[in-house]
């Protein structure tokens, strides 16, 4: 009995044993990975690979921060976010283990797409190339200020081209002038929309050349590629293009209004500042704009003003009617100066305390053509002054000429800092022995681009890197002023390179831009010579679904 009562008992034992082993391995759950989805992005934008995920275990709880993640092609992730600064497709592998050891993980895509180009800065405005057959463009664009087309491999005329992109008024024959300094010889063919209209003599050192062209058509433009052949020249391509200009017949002594439908709407640029307080603004059909003063302070008749941009670039050599009606409030003393560019680069004309019409004629030369704009400005006087009837016209001499812009990045500096600077095709170098306590003291200035409508459809991407941890100020300002700006943004620089990505704002449209980076820092101070890089400089078309919404 005793034995059957010890059997009964090891028998339960053993029993109770084994439940208790299998109620331990049934705690021990495996842990889960939730929310893991495929992703789509546009290249050089940073993604939240933890968006909408949570790694979740029924003894631990959320053990999310314990996740590892990696990404093939690699990636680095740094606390759940991945800069994809190349296009193509990516795997992500998440991995999770929880206090007992047990693993779990899960797997997704991101297909990375590349961005709707709208410019580089590698080549001048307007300028792309071609290559054919055995053709190899060794170096095409801007070389420290100069247009450089280095290319080897050629064996007909049309394997190597240098093509722009016109737009030409119909009926009317142009003559295109083209200035290239070469270290080779040859021919040249140029085509229009890829039919040819002359061949050309290139010689070894300055050459002019020049050729004519007519557009015949119904339409009163059309858009026409010409094209420079240059696979007829003996040996390797080496030479510079300088200058582009086109001449074409006009109606002498006829008048042509540039501002026809003008509207101050979008155009009137806010300057109160220093004590002085008021407003700007263009009434709703955009016939006139108002500039009110409520609190003035003495000797601060420049801080407190409207600027007017009108949009229009005035040329060289071209005489041009400025006219406009102004009243004011009070009988108090004001000043109206018609300038070149936004920030007093230089007075054609300044009206003192005006009342009613005021006109006068100006004639830039090659130091004053540019970006045409007005200031108002009233800051040490209370008062009301508006602005109507703005009109800008264009006297047309027999011939009319065009210039195109060869144009790379700007730099300057105030005087007292030594600062070299190298650019090559939209990348440039900037060593600085020292920095200026203010922005502007050194600074990098792209050439220009055209804002075509909102500024909000465009984003700017670039590379840098600097060899001390400094500030910089990136902005994109109006061409030949600064407001309106479509970014001002203040980033640091590390020796490691990193990609920057902003999107404009939309207070632009349909006018000439630059990027602006500025360098000159009180923070800055404490470091000397530093070496900046800044490349892959472009400007892109905004994407509606991945980039979300945005003004057009």
């Amino acid at each position: 009995m005793k034995q059957f009562k010890l059997f009964v008992l090891t028998t339960l034992l053993a029993l109770t044993v084994t439940g208790c082993s299998k109620k331990e391995v049934a705690t021990n759950a495996a842990p889960s990975i939730v929310g893991v989805k495929d992703i789509q992005c546009i290249v050089n934008t940073t993604v939240d690979c933890l968006d909408g995920v949570a790694a979740l275990d029924k003894e631990d709880g959320d053990i999310t921060p314990n996740l590892k993640i990696t990404v093939t092609p690699h990636v680095d992730v740094v606390d759940g976010y991945a800069t994809f600064t190349e296009s193509g497709e990516y795997s992500i592998n998440y991995v999770i283990v929880d206090s007992e050891g047990r693993t779990s993980q899960k797997n997704s895509f991101i297909n990375v797409l590349t961005r709707e180009e709208y410019v580089k800065f590698d080549m001048p405005s307007g300028f792309y190339y071609e290559e054919n057959g055995n053709a190899k463009m060794n170096r095409c664009g801007m070389v420290n200020g100069n247009f450089i087309v280095e290319a080897s491999g050629h064996e007909i005329a049309e394997d190597i081209k240098i093509n722009r992109l016109f737009k030409l008024k119909t009926n009317i024959q142009y003559t295109f002038k083209y200035d290239i300094q070469s270290q080779c010889s040859g021919k040249i063919t140029a085509l229009a929309d890829s039919v040819e209209c002359a061949e050309l003599k290139l010689n070894a050192g300055h050459n002019s050349i020049s050729f004519k062209h007519i557009v015949l058509d119904e339409e009163e433009r059309k858009n026409v590629e010409i094209s420079l052949c240059l696979g007829s020249i003996v040996g390797d391509i080496n030479l510079k293009i300088t200058k582009l200009e086109t001449e074409y017949p006009q109606e002498a002594g006829a008048i042509v209004d540039l501002t026809e439908d003008f509207s101050f709407a979008g155009r009137v640029v806010k300057r109160i500042e220093n004590g002085v307080e008021g407003n700007c603004w263009s009434d709703l059909e955009g016939q006139t704009a108002v500039l009110e003063i409520t609190t003035a302070k003495e000797g601060h008749i420049w801080e407190g003003g409207m600027f007017i941009n009108t949009g229009i670039e005035i040329k060289a050599g071209v005489k041009y009617s400025v006219s406009f009606d102004i009243e004011a409030d009070e009988d108090k003393p004001f000043e109206v100066i018609v300038q070149r560019g936004q920030w007093d680069e230089y007075k054609f004309k300044s009206f003192y305390s005006p009342d009613g019409h005021c006109a006068v004629d100006v004639t830039p030369d090659e130091s004053t053509k540019g970006a045409l704009w007005l200031y108002v400005q009233s800051g040490d006087q209370v008062n009301t002054i508006r602005m109507t009837n703005l009109k800008v016209e264009e006297h047309l001499a027999p011939t009319g000429k065009d210039s195109y812009l060869i144009e790379d990045y700007k730099e300057s500096h105030a005087g007292g800092y030594h600062c070299t600077f190298s650019s090559e095709l939209g990348n440039f170098r900037y060593n600085i022995d020292r920095f200026g306590s203010s922005d502007y003291d050194q600074k990098v200035t792209s050439p220009t681009f055209y804002v075509n409508g909102s500024g909000g459809n465009y984003v700017l991407s670039f590379k840098a890197k600097a060899s001390a941890p400094i500030e910089v100020v990136i902005a994109a300002p109006v061409s030949g002023g600064w407001d309106p700006t479509l970014l001002w943004s203040r980033i640091n620089l590390s020796e490691k390179e990193t990609t920057y990505t902003f999107f404009f704002n939309t207070n632009g449209s349909d006018r000439d831009y630059t990027v602006v980076w500025q360098f000159g820092s009180m923070n800055n101070q404490k470091y000397e010579n530093v070496g900046i890089e800044v490349s892959q400089v472009s400007i892109s078309l905004r994407n509606t679904e991945l980039d979300g919404s945005y003004e057009r």
